[in-house]
């Protein structure tokens, strides 16, 4: 059924269209219809005036009848398609044909024009479209003569291409349609009869040469469409549009998408130069969406690399088409669009609570963003702006979130996948299927969040930025992570005895505010943490960095084999610095209440035990330096530091294996140093950054 409801439109949309409805002139008027007739369709009138310059033709009838075939694979059956367009009157002045075609100087038809389809189908749903048109105007207007179509069951659609191409040939000056109503029903089937009305207002066209429409408008526009609602009860769906318009209308770019004879061009075209769209509203019983504006701007395609009309040929001939051709074709259809710049600005939407249904939520978004989307990535999506009041389940707000600069995989890898997925030749190996379409590179970015949920619960977010991008795909081998201000209360944190831990030490709220920059460089094998940084205040900093050797680039092609690269892997440095800001305090302070010690009973104890444990390392030097450190970092805790710093790449196989043989050789064989209370600069304001807080 749905393809029959695209068949009405396609023939509405057609034989509504002012080129198909020109006048003047009796002997080429009459040679104008006798087209219509090689084409097929019935063209006639019941008189002819001609006064001077001026034609009046009353009772034009056009009407066309066609069956589409059925498809046994789906199951679809066949429907029979009968179109007609009548008008009382038609005046046309300056009707003439010449050596090309046909024109005019300016043409009417009367108020009570109308155009009816129906579709019959075999077994399914019939469809009724009906519909008027007032105030219709041509002003110096001229289009071609049609092409000879022959008739060729193979090709019950391309066929037809060379008819709509002469499209691009058509000049017009303006063509206006005061008003445009037509009613849509479909019966029959399973479901309820019910009827969708259309009214359209105000509908222009102006300035067309060379297949290109300078400037295209409507008016006010509305729809109203029947719906059940969740309790059964009958509900009118109202769409209402303000107008719209749209500048640089190329149709010839947009036949790109299907014709064969464009095929060898790769390039992009405009085919609109931008579109408004105003004041679009919907209500659906006490639901009601609002949005200011829509607007579209370089909207441009290319002849996609699949030829999809001949797979349509095959399909609706009843030949046996390739599926997975097919679905190669549409997605390439998709892959030949771009868009330079989509917004939807100023959008509202009212709701009953969830809660309270006899209480009203809300919710609202400043602007949605799309900009230089095509088959080669994504410059930014975003929405940023947003605010919801849902009433009894809280509020919240966004400043913005935005996934940008997504560089999308290469298509011919992609392309092998979807073919054998949709052929069923055999099950796609999940790896194969993320290397194939995992993008390059791609960010990630959320700025000013907050969340209030029932119980005045509250979360909030500074900025969250996330870049990945990859030369190994599907791993990331460049990672860069920012978040500012993670607010969350302690009493959501889901570990039980982390949450109980902290509220005794009389923390209710952790800020978080972290930090990471890690990359493999594909020259050296290295895998290299150039920063990490975690701060939760109020408890301190922990800052890291480190350079891991022997990350071969057949481990990240294969991640399941993950394990292999402990033979080769080797550590070069490590440096971790904790600065603290209150969480030590909290944290002996907490320990003397459960215990009943002193703090500096603790801080002894504590001494104690990493005495013990360091007495397995066996060196004496060593466990001097560790315990003098945390002793003078428990008396006075500002901060700690600990190096690694071998003079040559120690593998990770020998470090493993002195840990449980030769334990005491490690600190020598790594270059170990710990030192407390050592650093040059120690940041106390918030302001202070990350990258200050060093050793």
């Amino acid at each position: 059924m749905k393809r029959y409801l695209l068949l009405v439109w396609c023939v509405a949309a057609v034989f509504s269209s002012p080129v198909f409805a020109q006048s003047s002139g009796k002997e080429a008027f009459d040679d104008w219809l006798k087209s219509y007739s090689d084409l097929g369709m019935q063209a006639n009138y019941s008189s002819a005036d001609e006064s001077g310059n001026s034609l009046s033709v009353r009772d034009f009838r056009l009407s066309y009848s066609l069956t589409v075939p059925g498809d046994q694979q789906t199951k679809v059956g066949s429907a029979k398609v009968d179109f007609s367009w009548t008008t009382p009157e038609l005046v046309a002045v300056g009707f003439a044909e010449g050596k090309d075609g046909y024109s005019v100087d300016r043409l009417t038809l009367s108020d009570d024009t109308r155009f009816d389809v129906q579709v019959d189908a075999e077994n399914g749903s019939d469809i009724s479209l009906k519909g008027s048109v007032e105030g219709y105007l041509l002003v110096d207007a001229f289009w071609p003569r049609y092409p000879e179509i022959e008739e060729d069951a193979n090709r019950p659609v391309s066929r037809w291409l060379p008819v709509l191409q002469t499209v691009a040939e058509y000049e017009i000056a303006e063509n206006s349609i005061a008003r445009m109503a037509f009613s849509m029903t479909e019966s029959g089937g399973s479901n309820p009869s019910q009827t969708i009305t259309y009214d359209i207002r105000d509908l222009l066209i102006k300035d067309m040469r060379d297949g290109v429409v300078g400037r295209y408008a409507t008016g006010l526009f509305s729809q109203t469409a029947p719906i059940t609602d969740e309790s059964g009860n009958p509900v009118d769906v109202k769409i209402t549009m303000a107008g719209s318009q749209a500048t640089r209308y190329d149709i010839k770019a947009l036949f790109s998408l299907f014709d064969p004879a464009l095929a060898d061009n790769t390039e992009y075209t405009s085919a609109l130069e931008s579109m408004t769209a105003q004041d679009y509203r919907i209500e659906a019983g006490p639901v009601k969406i609002a949005i200011d504006r829509i607007t579209y701007e370089d909207f441009a395609v290319r002849p996609p690399e699949t030829q999809f009309l001949p797979l349509l040929d095959g399909m609706l001939s009843g030949q046996d088409v390739d599926e997975a051709k097919l679905g190669i074709a549409l997605f390439d259809i998709y892959r030949a669009i771009a868009i330079g710049r989509m917004s939807i600005d100023g959008v509202s939407v009212e709701f009953p609570d969830p809660e309270n249904p006899s209480a009203t939520a809300s919710a609202e978004m400043g602007k949605m963003l799309v900009s230089e989307l095509s088959a080669e990535g994504l410059g930014e999506f975003s929405v940023s702006s947003v605010k919801a009041n849902a009433g009894s389940g809280g509020t919240f707000r966004l400043g913005k979130f935005s996934v940008s600069d997504i560089d999308f995989a290469p298509y011919g890898p992609m392309k092998a996948l979807i073919e054998q997925f949709v052929a069923g030749t055999s099950e796609p190996d999940p790896l194969e299927i993320a290397r194939a379409f995992t993008p390059r590179s791609i960010s990630m970015g959320i700025d000013d969040l907050f969340l209030r949920v029932p119980g005045d619960v509250e979360a909030g977010l500074d900025r969250y930025q996330l870049n990945m991008r990859t030369s190994v795909p599907p791993v990331p081998t460049e990672i860069e992570l920012s978040v500012e201000g993670l607010e969350i209360p302690v009493s959501i944190i889901q570990d039980q005895q982390a949450r109980g831990m902290l509220m005794a030490a009389g923390i209710d709220r952790l800020r978080l505010t972290e930090d990471l920059k890690i990359r493999w460089d594909e020259q050296s094998e290295d895998l290299i943490v150039e920063n990490l940084v975690i701060d939760v205040a109020p408890i301190g900093v922990v800052r890291a960095k480190a350079r891991l050797g022997g990350m071969p680039k057949s481990v990240l092609q294969n991640p399941e084999q993950i394990q292999a690269a402990a033979a080769t892997l080797s550590l070069k440095s490590l440096d971790f610095d904790l600065f603290n800001e209150g969480g030590v305090e909290a944290a002996l302070t907490l320990a003397s209440k459960q215990s009943g010690a002193t703090k500096d009973q603790m801080v002894q104890f504590l001494r104690f035990q990493l005495s013990n444990a360091l007495a397995m390392v066996g060196d004496d030097s060593f466990t001097t330096m560790v315990t003098s450190a945390a002793e003078k970092f428990f008396s006075d805790p500002r901060d700690l530091s600990i190096r690694i710093a071998p003079e040559n790449p120690v593998p990770m196989l020998q470090i493993i294996a002195s840990a449980g043989i030769a334990p005491q050789a490690l600190p020598g064989l790594l270059g170990v140093s710990v030192k407390a209370n050592s650093c040059t600069v120690v940041a106390e304001e918030s302001t202070t950054s990350l990258e200050d807080r060093a050793c």
